[in-house]
């Protein structure tokens, strides 16, 4: 009786590795549509604007008096590269 279990064990354990292959493989398809959906929804594919610090070249001298330029606001975490960076991650694992 123990081999028969063993056996049906070791079928069930077959059939569960084929099942999760099956779904490993359905996921990676869905989140490989999921990512193409995405790419068409950001203009251009291109990485979002940086910030570059002003150029010191056209103040010849310091100016104390005047008040330094406030900072600009934090960008906003776009949903789509959110989703965009998730979708990767499933792909990669």
């Amino acid at each position: 009786m123990g081999q028969q279990s063993q056996a049906q064990t070791q079928a069930q354990i077959s059939a569960l590795q084929q099942q999760n292959a099956m779904l490993n493989q359905h996921l990676h398809s869905q989140a490989q549509s999921h990512i193409n959906h995405l790419q068409q929804l950001l203009p251009f594919h291109q990485p979002p604007p940086t910030v570059q610090p002003p150029s010191a070249s056209f103040q010849s001298t310091p100016q104390p008096s005047a008040p330094p330029a406030p900072d600009p606001p934090a960008p906003v975490t776009n949903p789509v590269s959110s989703h965009a960076i998730w979708a990767y991650y499933i792909l990669q694992s």
